[in-house]
């Protein structure tokens, strides 16, 4: 977890709310953070990165329209932003 922004809008006291509130939305303690003050910012932005996951439903339902598709020769239906 890395929260980007100007430095006096970050603080370790949110920072360590925000990891904490992490870690217990996936129901681990192994959250690796860090902060990247930037000068001149006038907005605060945060990236999460999740690794070691080897089931999540919701992608599994999606993988296997996916799969199912190309099975009947269908061309797979186009995401959003992404380019034909």
């Amino acid at each position: 977890m890395i929260i980007a922004g100007p430095p006096d809008e970050l603080n370790m006291e949110g920072f360590s709310h925000a990891k904490a509130w992490l870690e217990n939305a996936i129901a681990t303690s192994e959250v690796r953070g860090g902060d990247c003050p930037i000068r001149g910012w006038d907005s605060v932005a945060a990236a999460v990165l999740l690794s070691g996951y080897s089931e999540i439903p919701r992608l599994g339902v999606k993988l296997r329209s996916m799969g199912e598709t190309e099975e009947q020769g269908e061309e797979r239906p186009e995401e959003p932003g992404e380019e034909s």
